[in-house]
């Protein structure tokens, strides 16, 4: 995550309007790389994008630039919801169950009661390619 630097003065004290801006503005850098670990003649794509900002009130993170050649719609996700295993069996109905949660789970990181989430949800979509495909990033330990 990206902010402003603060005042290095001991006597500077900030005002809500400075630190409602600089929560406003907090964003990330996003490394994006794509293969298909199936394949020994996959070719791997990716792209880099600056300024990234999840949405903090819905859990939702929309990686959407034209230097990538795919479309990423991602939101927070718990190992305890869903894993690798099971994401072909996941329905509309759980969908908006796990984007109920990722509303939680966004809460819980801006009040400070969660520092790590555990994994991304969501769908790639190709600018080339019809079909979209769902995509669970897993945080490793």
């Amino acid at each position: 995550m990206s902010y402003s630097p603060y005042p290095l003065g001991p006597n500077q004290t900030r005002t809500l309007d400075e630190v409602t801006e600089d929560i406003n503005k907090l964003s990330m850098s996003v490394l994006v790389k794509q293969w298909n670990s199936s394949s020994e003649d996959s070719i791997s794509e990716g792209c880099a994008l600056e300024s990234v900002s999840p949405q903090r009130d819905t859990g939702k993170i929309n990686i959407v630039s034209q230097e990538c050649q795919n479309q990423y719609y991602l939101f927070l996700s718990d190992a305890t919801l869903i894993r690798a295993e099971n994401l072909a069996e996941v329905t509309p109905k759980n969908t908006a169950q796990e984007k109920a949660h990722a509303t939680e789970l966004a809460k819980a990181v801006w009040e400070g009661q969660l520092e790590t989430v555990s994994q991304l949800r969501g769908q790639t979509k190709s600018k080339n390619i019809p079909p979209n495909y769902e995509i669970l990033v897993t945080r490793i330990q």
